[in-house]
């Protein structure tokens, strides 16, 4: 998949860059801590796009194992990622240009954001190259690094270059920790709560079922493979 900003709202944001670069030229010189203690990733968007997240959080953990690896995500999706062993904290927040029913204000957001200020987060990476994640990215302070491709760029201590060729969502996600020495496979894993993995276990048992392949159609002629295999704690 391509991240891209609209045609209409392009202009605006060029104009917005170019002027922001010459106020935040300064950004660029901060260098990236060597061993960060704390470390952020924003994922404010959708339960999928979460999900294509889990290589990033274990290559991060990988990376940096001393380091406290927290994840800011929207309330909705926070149940099928707070089992993740990566995962050391999660700090949600419903953001007014992702609405889903009700949502803060930007007043609110703006103020929530700033507040994570405290936490004193040595790096933040942020995933979706939205302008207003980079600008939350911003407010909450560190070391910060993400694409640019749909501006807001200035906002960035670290820009990470976008590949043109076509990428699955997976790799343009590790490509963005990549840059900063994190890797890991790109296979997913789902850790379940023991009360759901107990109920799935009992519904595959009675037909005597231990792998299973589920058909997704994401869209039209696309169509996601997936197969699942039990391994502990984690669907995989």
């Amino acid at each position: 998949m391509h991240y891209e900003a609209s045609y209409f709202f392009k202009p605006f944001l060029f104009i917005i860059d170019v002027i922001g670069s010459l106020f935040f030229f300064w950004i660029k010189f901060y260098q990236m801590p060597s061993n960060p203690r704390k470390i952020l990733v924003i994922r404010l968007d959708h339960a999928g796009d979460l999900l294509m997240t889990v290589p990033v959080l274990r290559a991060l953990r990988a990376r940096f194992p001393m380091a406290e690896l927290s994840l800011l995500c929207r309330p909705f999706v926070k149940e099928i990622i707070d089992t993740n062993p990566a995962i050391d904290s999660i700090f949600v927040f419903e953001p007014p240009w992702f609405r889903r029913g009700k949502s803060a204000g930007w007043l609110k957001a703006f103020s929530f954001f700033w507040s994570l200020r405290k936490q004193k987060f040595d790096v933040v990476v942020e995933l979706h190259a939205d302008p207003r994640n980079i600008l939350a990215a911003f407010l909450a302070g560190g070391f910060r690094l993400g694409y640019a491709v749909r501006g807001f760029g200035f906002l960035l201590n670290k820009t990470v270059k976008y590949s043109l060729e076509k990428k699955h969502m997976i790799e343009r996600n590790l490509d963005v920790v990549r840059s900063i020495g994190a890797d890991a496979a790109s296979n997913l894993e789902l850790f379940l709560k023991k009360k759901y993995i107990m109920s799935v276990k009992k519904e595959l048992a009675e037909y005597g079922i231990k792998s299973f392949v589920l058909l997704y159609a994401i869209k039209e002629n696309t169509v996601l493979l997936v197969k699942f295999e039990h391994h502990d704690n984690a669907y995989r």
